[in-house]
């Protein structure tokens, strides 16, 4: 039993730190703080937080809600809120959890479109990696930001984009489902192929 946390319906975790999707969308993480990765508006890097802490937004200082997925890395964290909604937090140094910041984003922000101004509205499942996020956007396909360095974005180079937006993988659609791991992302599609 973790004290503080009660109602959990999701739980995600990486080698140093553990989140809890509760109450109301809420999330709840506990463990390393390098980079922002608990999503509690510190800035303080190389700190541990024994007790777990909610999740704000980084523009309001509130908790986030509405959230129905997350995922976890060793950097960063996002979920996906009921209304299509992206949200992440932690590092950022390849755009990997949006925003306009570069470095640590120690609190969540509505990841945005190629615009800058206006948030995603059409995810429905996220997936991240080290230094790389990946999305289900558009009913089946499969979109993914940050670190190309081993062909991580899926959009066949190794190279970095000028821009870091969200690229679609290529001639991947059917997708139902996407999974990240430290390097590497796997999808399984309405046809049962992986």
């Amino acid at each position: 039993l973790v004290p503080g946390i009660s109602g959990a319906t999701k739980i995600a975790a990486t080698g140093q730190r553990t989140c809890a999707l509760i109450a109301e969308g809420r999330v709840m993480c506990w463990g390393s703080e390098q980079w922002g990765e608990l999503g509690n508006d510190q800035t303080n890097t190389n700190d541990s937080s024994v007790a777990p802490s909610l999740v704000v937004d980084d523009a309001t200082g509130l908790s986030i809600s509405g959230l129905k997925t997350l995922s976890l890395a060793t950097d960063h964290a996002c979920g996906v809120k009921g209304n299509g909604q992206l949200w992440c937090w932690g590092w950022n140094m390849l755009g990997q959890t949006g925003g306009s910041r570069t470095g640590v984003q120690a609190g969540a922000v509505a990841y945005t479109s190629a615009d800058e101004l206006t948030p995603l509205s059409d995810v429905t499942q996220v997936t991240v990696g080290y230094q790389f996020t990946c999305m289900i956007r558009q009913g089946d396909r499969v979109w993914c930001v940050g670190d190309n360095l081993t062909g991580e974005l899926g959009d066949g180079t190794t190279n970095y984009a000028d821009v870091p937006v969200p690229q679609r993988v290529v001639k991947l659609e059917g997708v139902s489902s996407v999974v990240s791991s430290y390097g590497h992302t796997c999808v399984s599609r309405s046809s049962v192929e992986v």
